[in-house]
């Protein structure tokens, strides 16, 4: 689903005119949508309600908002946004937020987290070879 508060409220819209007995009066008058700034403080207050819970029965809950979201705005950055048809998604690029996952992790001493960073520039080391292979011919 989009981001855009016209958009999103359409695509609720047109979900519940064809999944419930919901009449178009009815959605007319009683389908509301917070804006994109409230919706992203109702996930900033789930977050921390799940947090609590993590923490309750020792489990890890990496927060990432702090991270992500714009502080003027007090929405996601465009940088983490997925990009559907020129258009911003609901759900976050997962390529872009691996940096951001991987800074979290390290900061809890996850073995894994170290580790990759090896791995991953062995990769570019690879890459660069390669194409400097390609360039050669």
């Amino acid at each position: 689903p989009p981001l855009n508060d016209c958009k999103m409220r359409q695509k609720l819209y047109d979900h519940f005119m064809n999944r419930s007995k919901m009449s178009k009066e009815y959605l007319d008058e009683h389908l509301r949508l917070p804006s994109h700034a409230q919706r992203s403080q109702m996930v900033l207050q789930f977050n921390d309600a799940l947090q609590q819970k993590c923490k309750e029965y020792g489990f890890y809950f990496v927060q990432i908002a702090n991270d992500i979201m714009d502080r003027n705005s007090g929405i996601v950055q465009t940088k983490f946004m997925k990009q559907n048809d020129e258009v911003s998604d609901i759900h976050l690029d997962p390529q872009a937020l691996i940096p951001v996952y991987h800074q979290k992790f390290k900061q809890l001493n996850f073995e894994f987290a170290h580790q990759i960073e090896s791995v991953w520039s062995n990769i570019e080391d690879f890459k660069t070879t390669i194409k400097q292979r390609f360039e050669e011919t």
